[in-house]
């Protein structure tokens, strides 16, 4: 049973590999250089530009709606679109509204945050200037004048902030 388990995680691995080299072909096409120059200036992976390309392609779609509502539908594209759920009864710490959007997007961002940002020191690696720029917001919201780290909730609204910020600066 044991190798069979390992036979199967061995399979799955080789897919996930074929699977990525498929990703890093299509991503190669010339339809998204525009796109891979906004996130050459974050240093996305192919795996985060894959998620985020699949959710916003083609960004014209965007662009022929007022800058507002365009940068809306952007955000809900990411997984951070609000939408206040309210009967007029108010639940501590609620907030009055959820999150939509596509939540697989919402994770990647998170999973680059909690990875590529939030770390003090990337290992063999410098960050670049919106990088550092996005470090200085985050670690502003993230932590609590006398340097602890904020937990759960208030930690999760810090990360929230920090990838709407990433959504404003594609936006420009």
């Amino acid at each position: 049973m044991t190798r069979h388990l390992a036979g199967t995680v061995c399979d799955l691995h080789n897919i996930e590999a074929e699977l990525e080299l498929k990703l890093i072909e299509l991503l190669g096409d010339s339809l998204f250089d525009r796109y891979h120059r906004v996130f050459d200036r974050f240093v996305f992976g192919y795996r985060e530009r894959g998620w985020i390309l699949s959710r916003i392609y083609p960004f014209e779609d965007l662009l022929c709606l007022p800058k507002k509502r365009a940068l809306r539908h952007f955000r809900q594209a990411c997984g951070l679109g609000k939408v206040e759920k309210s009967s007029g009864q108010v639940r501590a710490g609620s907030g009055g509204c959820n999150w939509t959007g596509c939540a697989n997007t919402l994770r990647t961002l998170w999973t680059y945050l909690n990875c590529r940002i939030e770390p003090q020191k990337l290992k063999g690696q410098s960050y670049n200037a919106v990088q550092l720029e996005l470090r200085k917001y985050f670690v502003g919201r993230a932590f609590d004048a006398d340097g602890t780290k904020k937990r759960a909730g208030r930690l999760a609204d810090a990360r929230n902030a920090a990838v709407n910020w990433c959504c404003t600066k594609v936006n420009d």
